[in-house]
């Protein structure tokens, strides 16, 4: 799994806020998480394919599926009227 800070702004430094680069456990795609999506315990989907996910360590980041059964309600997309 890759982990790359970034300053959000692209410049060098160590002042601002950063984003995590990190790769689905899946199918292995390359995508960013801000740092409030890159706490542990957040759950959220794979971009590409969709793989339902959970940051499961801060530091270093660790990304894999989702291990606590969560009601389907969680998955329910409130701002589409229904599930993904």
């Amino acid at each position: 799994m890759l982990l790359t800070r970034v300053r959000a702004d692209g410049a060098a430094g160590s002042r601002g806020v950063f984003i995590v680069r990190t790769n689905c456990p899946d199918c292995e795609a390359s995508f960013e998480l801000g740092p409030k999506q890159a706490r542990a315990g957040t759950l959220f989907f794979c971009p590409e394919c969709g793989a339902e996910l959970e940051v499961i360590n801060e530091e270093p980041l660790d990304v894999d599926f989702i291990r606590a059964e969560y009601p389907d309600e969680w998955f329910d997309d409130p701002e589409d009227g229904g599930e993904q």
